[in-house]
């Protein structure tokens, strides 16, 4: 809740109220700033993660209504990124960017939905958007979100008419109020309307955005899989009794950038415990919750990465251990293909004694033969054995018939 006129709390100087105002909106434009980087780590790490933003989406328990058609959850199954880009001016303003890879219902590789900042006058002045050296100003105390976003649209390019979602499932209304909403119909005419009447602005930017990793393991504030209900949040009048009030003396007049660095200093030394256990829980998100007890959560991104190191290990080794088995396997083909050559010669010269037995006696004239040595047989005493010569078969013929 922004304070309803930053220039009377100058004159007058801000009030308990006022001042409770002015650190609560600076510790949620300084958490939106810090926190940014630390979403666009996680949108890196989650890229590897299949369909992770598409069950994120159907997780959520107040977008089920809206994603009730079939054709919508398939168009949406096709989501490969979802990012929330800040407007420099006012970073609680945003283009929500929904990425998409190829798909048979549009065209689009991104379609966005802006939440369009716009300065609202206050008492017939608009406030001025000139930062101070902590980075806030007096428009950005003043935000109002129903009163300073305005949501845009955009036209889709469908493939067909009957892949045209939007058209195939229209938002119906009744007859005599548009405002009072019957079916929603598609969840894309979220784009294609300009209006926001479902605060889905609101409920990327403060729930789903940030607690996607939560709702992508289903344990979202508003899970499907969780099965509770926003916690009801806590006080009421009666939580002031028994209080002892402090009348707190007002301050003095001060000029108005003094008190927003004043006010962003104490917040940040208030903040900085806070910031830094979201931004923890955030990067160090683990695959599985350990207990409710509060045990602190593993990093999902160093699990991912450490079991695609194991599997990559594990490949290597079976590569290792199938080239060694070829190895041994062509060793042993050789040394079979060795011992079956010197068998065959053995074979072969036995063979020629034989035949040359039955041509003595006749007027055939035996031939003289050399038989070269085998350049790939590696015989145990090929090293020292001379090298073959020829020789006459009626030798061996007759030696033959000596024995």
């Amino acid at each position: 809740m922004a304070p309803s006129n930053p220039k009377s709390m100058v004159e007058d100087g801000p009030s308990e109220e006022v001042w409770a105002q002015l650190i609560e909106c600076d510790k949620e434009v300084n958490a939106i700033e810090r926190l940014n980087a630390v979403y666009q780590k996680r949108r890196e790490a989650v890229k590897g993660i299949k369909k992770f933003w598409p069950t994120v989406f159907d997780e959520h328990a107040e977008l089920e209504p809206h994603l009730q058609y079939r054709d919508d959850l398939q168009a949406l199954s096709h989501l490969t990124d979802f990012w929330l880009e800040r407007d420099p001016k006012e970073p609680r303003a945003f283009t929500a960017e929904f990425y998409f890879s190829e798909n048979p219902y549009f065209s689009d590789a991104v379609l966005k939905k802006e939440f369009k900042y716009e300065l609202v006058e206050s008492e017939g002045v608009l406030p001025s958007t000139a930062k101070d050296v902590d980075g806030m100003s007096e428009a950005m105390f003043a935000f109002d979100w129903n009163e300073n976003i305005k949501p845009q649209t955009i036209k889709i390019s469908w493939k067909s008419d009957d892949k045209n979602l939007t058209k195939l499932n229209p938002r119906k209304v009744e007859d005599d109020d548009e405002d009072d909403i019957i079916d929603p119909g598609s969840f894309f005419n979220f784009f294609e309307h300009a209006d926001d009447p479902h605060d889905f602005g609101p409920l990327f930017s403060e729930d789903l955005f940030p607690e996607a990793i939560d709702y992508f393991h289903g344990r979202g504030p508003n899970s499907k899989r969780a099965g509770g209900e926003p916690e009801e949040e806590e006080g009421s009048e009666d939580d002031d009794s028994g209080v002892e009030e402090i009348d707190l003396e007002r301050p003095k007049k001060k000029a108005v950038m003094r008190v927003f660095r004043a006010v962003s200093n104490g917040a940040n030394m208030l903040a900085e415990g806070f910031l830094f256990a979201v931004a923890a829980g955030l990067i160090i998100a683990e695959t599985w919750r350990s207990s409710r007890s509060g045990a602190k959560r593993r990093d999902a991104v160093d699990d991912q990465l450490e079991e695609l190191q194991e599997r990559v290990k594990a490949m290597t080794e079976q590569v290792n251990s199938a080239q060694r088995t070829v190895e041994e396997q062509l060793e042993e083909i050789r040394t079979s293909q060795e011992n079956v050559a010197r068998v065959l010669d053995h074979i072969v010269q036995i063979g020629f004694r034989d035949a040359l037995a039955g041509l003595r006696g006749t007027p055939l004239r035996t031939p003289v033969l050399a038989l070269p040595a085998r350049s790939d047989v590696n015989t145990p005493d090929s090293s020292s054995s001379p090298s073959p010569t020829p020789f006459d078969l009626e030798d061996v013929s007759s030696q033959s018939d000596n024995s």
